[in-house]
């Protein structure tokens, strides 16, 4: 089983050619892939077709892939399939099973590295089935700072923070430290790291990862699974051992092939933050798949709320094309607040490890909760949330799990585009089950989840938003 993402295009590794506009000739290369076959937990075949060289002799072609989209060449992770033009056959290994892969067919001339049409396909897991057969919920908080952040001296030490998120009872813990301050260098990194290590349990994660927190322009993101850090171009900029990068700059950082496994998460967005969600590199699009819908508020725990939900720019996000699912964030910036709060990101892993909660951000499958005792996951025509769904027939079938420690759930909405309510249905349980038939008609659909006595009542008293699903 595959999945078609988008249609074929053709790039110049340097960015100096296109694919569109050019003549006979001028050696841009015509190159599709072909379609997927023979799936299994480590591997898949498939190929290529090279319709012209542009005049140029083809010298090098095959296919690459990568956990995010648009994969380049390089070694490690491409096949050698001979030269010149015409069809090729592709097999790929060594892969990891039950995981989504980005592939596309390449071709290289004197003129550059060409590609063609990106494909995504999931391989087997070790049990045979194409997806696990079931998916865990883990509570817990993707945004958290120690005293390694300029702005929080009473943060606490990684250690203090990570056992006050252990004994709240979350599942993983995030820090993120801002890196912009004096404060902040190499020996501040590489301590969280032996910090979280030394907190993971069978029962608990800890994560570092850090905080790109820019003013030029505007807009907080965090950023995981890399193996360096960086330092946001920002007005309170002090950091000694590294210069500030542009928001650009950072986009560009996260393409390297070092950071092709990392993730990033748009924190506390504004509307006009991040340049108005700008994307300055389309190759690393696919990497910042979360978005922060709650930040530091505990619905009951304060009077804030609802004003630090981020409705509204997530609704932006997504029309704006980016793939993004809603978490939560604490956002703590003194020791205590860990215990006190009462929202919880909400992640869809196999197991509770490092890597698999990785895997669950970087194929969406999140959801921010006001109540952290909330468990909700749904499927729909068997993919699960986060997925992207290419041409489906008929009607999207949804199958959507929730349970509750706390409250009854009173209310489940399917939502469209421009807040169209696809499908909706009342309970009175701690507990649901439930199945709709949903006809096509939007890009995306995402759950909303009410609890208590807030079924009749708008979407600013919901207590739960969950990953969308993609139709393309």
């Amino acid at each position: 089983m595959y999945t078609a993402m988008v249609g074929a295009y053709m790039v110049s590794c340097s960015g100096s050619k296109g694919g569109g506009g050019q003549s006979e000739g001028d050696g841009v290369v015509k190159i599709t892939t072909a379609d997927l076959s023979g799936i299994t937990a480590a591997g898949a075949v498939t190929g290529g077709a090279i319709a012209s060289d542009g005049g140029v002799s083809v010298t090098a072609r095959g296919v690459c892939w990568g956990l995010a989209s648009s994969p380049v060449y390089s070694a490690g992770n491409s096949t050698s399939d001979g030269s010149g033009t015409g069809t090729f056959v592709s097999t790929i290994s060594g892969l990891r099973p039950a995981t989504t892969y980005y592939v596309r067919a390449y071709a290289t001339n004197g003129t550059g590295t060409y590609y063609g049409n990106e494909l995504t396909f999931t391989t087997l897991s070790d049990s045979g089935n194409p997806l696990p057969t079931a998916y865990n919920i883990y509570l817990g908080n993707t945004h958290s700072h120690s005293n390694y952040s300029g702005d929080a001296a009473n943060g606490g030490t990684p250690a203090a923070i990570f056992a006050a998120a252990k004994g709240a009872g979350y599942d993983f813990d995030a820090i993120t430290d801002h890196t912009q301050y004096a404060i902040y260098n190499t020996a501040a990194w590489t301590s969280t790291l032996a910090a979280a290590y030394d907190a993971t349990t069978p029962t608990f994660v800890a994560i570092r990862s850090f905080e790109f927190s820019g003013s030029s322009p505007k807009g907080h993101i965090n950023i995981f699974n890399t193996p360096d850090w960086l330092v946001a171009v920002a007005g309170n900029a002090a950091n000694t051992e590294k210069s500030p990068v542009s928001f650009q700059g950072m986009q560009t950082w996260l393409g390297q092939s070092e950071n092709g496994g990392a993730v990033a998460c748009f924190n506390h967005p504004g509307l006009t933050d991040f340049n108005t969600f700008a994307l300055y590199n389309p190759a690393v699009q696919g990497q910042f798949t979360m978005i922060e819908l709650i930040n530091v508020v505990s619905r009951g725990y304060d009077s804030q709320a609802p004003s630090n939900w981020y409705y509204d720019s997530f609704k932006s996000a997504l029309q704006k094309g980016w793939k993004v699912s809603p978490v939560a964030g604490c956002d703590n910036h003194n020791l205590t607040a860990v215990a006190g709060w009462g929202a919880r990101t909400g992640i869809a892993a196999t197991a509770l490890t490092r890597d698999a909660l990785y895997d669950g951000m970087r194929n969406r499958r999140t959801f921010a909760t006001f109540d952290k005792t909330l468990k909700v996951f749904y499927t729909v025509n068997d993919q699960p949330m986060g997925s992207i769904l290419v041409a489906p027939q008929g009607d999207l079938h949804f199958s959507v799990k929730c349970s509750n420690a706390s409250a009854n759930i009173t209310k489940i909405d399917v939502v469209g585009v421009n807040d169209r309510i696809a499908a909706t249905k009342t309970f009175a349980a701690k507990s649901v089950d439930w199945q709709v038939d949903v006809p096509q008609g939007d890009a995306y659909y995402y759950l909303v989840i009410y609890e208590g006595g807030a079924a009749a009542s708008p979407i600013s008293d919901a207590t739960a938003w969950v990953a969308p699903v993609w139709i393309q």
